[in-house]
């Protein structure tokens, strides 16, 4: 519904063992799914006319941030030292902010640390999506899925999620 907004906060940590090394952290998003469900009066009026491809991914925004202020670690808000340091993915719609363009939506996905996570330290990365209050009609009854995913690999390597140059 208009005006819902919503926070995951997930915490990633290398567990200790003898043999565990740093590792550098990736993630990636992606819309896996969207559909239209029908075009009602409210999404006609609107001038929806998409028979298979619904909009609300379209309208629907995400945001992603490292969540590791000194004043409130693993909290799900953007503190004040948080906002000023760039977000992993800006504030944008699904399908933009997760597309194949961007480094988030990509094969590869995005490294996220600037230096390797080591043994026994928690660093917290935080989601965010609303649905702003002043939406359009065009995605009324519309749906999307999303999926995101992380990966680590040793340090300095290649992403991951990509083997042998594929998916």
């Amino acid at each position: 519904l208009p005006a819902d907004t919503g926070t995951l906060v997930v915490g990633l940590e290398v567990v200790e063992a003898e043999t565990a090394e740093p590792v550098d952290v990736w993630f990636r998003g992606a819309v896996i799914d969207e559909a239209e469900n029908g075009i009602n009066e409210a999404e006609a009026s609107a001038g929806d006319t998409t028979a298979d491809a619904g909009e609300l991914d379209e309208e629907a925004t995400v945001e992603v941030w490292m969540d590791d202020s000194p004043i409130g670690s693993c909290d799900g808000l953007r503190n004040f030292d948080e906002t000023v340091r760039r977000p992993l993915v800006a504030r944008a719609p699904f399908s933009t902010a997760f597309g194949p363009t961007t480094a988030a939506g990509s094969d590869a996905g995005v490294r996220l640390f600037e230096n390797c996570l080591d043994p026994g330290a928690l660093r917290c990365i935080a989601l965010s999506w609303d649905l702003p209050p002043d939406a359009s009609n065009r995605a009324q009854g519309d749906s999307f899925e999303f999926d995101f995913a992380f990966a680590a690999a040793p340090c300095g390597g290649e992403s991951p999620f990509l083997v042998g140059g594929d998916q």
